[in-house]
């Protein structure tokens, strides 16, 4: 037993190492948005609310990640209406390599669009608001890379089979875009916006819930680490040790 225990530490000395590996290929937080009771200065929310319906994003609890609140957007009522949650501008002029990370529940019918755009700072047309394009998506739900967007069939936990069906915690996935090609050396917002389509009922489900929201600069590719051991562990039952693990940690950040 004394063995497995020494496999266990060992195992979390690699664990530990990984960890302050992708640390230190992470970069510069730009953005850290973690939401307390209320909006962070600079954050806005587009309609105001409009009580008892069209309540459009408010922090909220309960459904949280790593504090108190997150950002809860409902769906609007009426076809065609949008409720946003838009950033401030983010100065990333001095970074080639931008990466967006954050997390969310997306209980929202496939009639209606959850969608995150970006938006460079400038005038014209070529600033306008634009969805991440697929290309940058780094995550694994099912339906982005075709519409460009959310709902609750990107993931088997969101219970698409039941509209009424309430999120919880344990229902939150992370994304991650890299928006290298799309936010380097540039002042850049993003909008986290619902759209209502046709479907007249879909705004009786529960929303898109986000937090945790991340925007990292570097100069250098920020990409995860990876590891690979590079021995086996014989029986830790019966034999006693010590026994010698060797793996190979690499950051994968050029």
């Amino acid at each position: 037993m004394r063995a497995f225990y020494y496999f266990k530490y060992m195992l979390s000395c690699l664990i530990l190492l990984c960890v302050a590996a992708e640390s230190s290929a992470q970069g510069t937080y730009v953005c850290n948005e973690a939401f307390k009771k209320s909006l962070t200065q600079g954050w806005s929310v587009a309609p105001a609310h409009r009580p008892p319906l069209d309540l459009t994003w408010c922090t909220d609890t309960g459904v949280v990640v790593s504090s108190k609140y997150a950002a809860h957007g409902y769906v609007p009522v009426n076809a065609g209406d949008t409720a946003e949650l838009v950033t401030p501008f983010f100065d990333c002029t001095n970074f080639q390599y931008v990466v967006l990370k954050f997390n969310h529940i997306c209980k929202v019918l496939p009639c209606d669009i959850c969608q995150i755009q970006y938006q460079q700072q400038g005038l014209g047309t070529q600033n306008a608001w634009k969805p991440i394009p697929n290309d940058a998506y780094q995550g694994n739900a099912a339906d982005y890379r075709t519409k460009l967007g959310f709902d609750h069939i990107s993931y088997s936990d969101w219970r698409a089979n039941d509209t009424f069906a309430k999120p919880s915690s344990s229902w939150y996935k992370e994304e991650i875009f890299d928006l290298s090609n799309y936010a380097s050396y540039a002042q850049v917002r993003f909008r986290f916006i619902i759209r209502k389509g046709s479907y007249t009922g879909s705004y009786v489900a529960n929303g898109w819930w986000i937090d945790d929201v991340q925007l990292f600069g570097s100069a250098y590719e920020l990409k995860q680490p990876v590891v690979a051991f590079t021995s086996t562990i014989p029986d830790t039952v019966t034999n006693t040790g010590p026994f010698v693990v060797n793996a190979k940690v690499a950051t994968r950040t050029v």
